[in-house]
């Protein structure tokens, strides 16, 4: 809350703006569309505005499936190096660990100057169709 006369700084100024356009953008539900209504009250929050775009959940619903399944079969590799190697052998846990993120971590530079230099739809695409081959 501001003092009698205090002028609100630039950050109060963009954040009312922002109140006023989101609240500005929010979808009313309307009385015929019965079989979404749980998708528009998730549409009238702000933090989850782009998923009233069915597009965008699907394609957010679909990356977020990918990387739990991602994550549990690395975490199933790494049990079963664990596990399956004489002595629960702590370096062999260490270089499986290390083959599955360096090169995510070596390629992360040039990834960011291809998705800055060629179509974002095109790019999309080919890093899906490689992530399903590998």
């Amino acid at each position: 809350m501001l003092a009698p006369g205090a002028v609100p700084g630039p950050q109060a100024r963009v954040l009312g703006w922002q109140a006023a356009r989101f609240q500005t953008m929010r979808a009313e539900p309307c009385e015929q569309d019965h079989a979404n209504e749980g998708v528009a009250a998730v549409a009238n929050s702000s933090t989850f505005a782009s998923l009233a775009n069915p597009n965008y959940r699907t394609y957010f619903i679909g990356g977020t499936l990918a990387n739990v399944g991602g994550w549990m079969a690395r975490t199933a590799l790494a049990w079963l190096v664990l596990v399956e190697l004489p002595n629960g052998s702590a370096q062999h846990l260490g270089y499986q660990t290390a083959c599955t993120f360096l090169p995510g971590l070596l390629l992360t530079p040039l990834a960011g100057t291809v998705a800055d230099r060629f179509p974002k739809r095109k790019v999309l695409m080919t890093t899906g169709a490689v992530s399903l081959v590998a």
